[in-house]
C-alpha cells in the first residue's frame, strides 16, 4: 500500500530561525502568508522574496523508506518536474504551479 503525501512547503528563514510551513494548495499558502503580512500578497511576491524557499514537498510513510522526505524545488519561476530523488512530480501539481505564476 502506497502512503505517499504531496503538501507545499514554505520554508522561512530570517536571522534567527528556520519556520516550515505544508499546505494542501499554494492558494492556501499565499493566504495565510497575506495574512501574516497584513497585505495582500501575489504567488510571485512569495517567489519574489529571498527569505522564503518554495517546494513541493513528498513524504512517504512506508516502513521501509530511509529518507521519508522528497523535494520539488521552484527555480526562475519554474517547478522542477522531477525531485531530488528522482520522482516525478505530478501534472497535477505542475499545473497548479502554472496556473497561478
Amino acid at each position: 500500500m502506497k502512503n505517499i503525501i504531496y503538501e507545499w512547503q514554505c520554508c522561512y528563514t530570517d536571522e534567527d530561525t528556520v519556520h516550515s510551513d505544508f499546505f494542501k494548495t499554494i492558494k492556501e499558502c499565499v493566504e495565510q502568508y497575506s495574512m501574516w503580512n497584513g497585505k495582500r500578497l501575489t504567488f510571485k511576491d512569495l517567489l519574489d522574496d529571498k527569505t522564503i524557499e518554495f517546494t513541493l514537498t513528498v513524504t512517504n510513510h512506508h516502513p521501509d523508506a530511509e529518507d521519508n522526505k522528497e523535494y520539488a524545488f521552484v527555480k526562475n519561476y519554474k517547478l522542477d518536474e522531477v525531485n531530488d530523488m528522482g520522482r516525478k512530480v505530478p501534472q497535477k501539481y505542475i499545473k497548479e504551479f502554472n496556473n497561478l505564476i
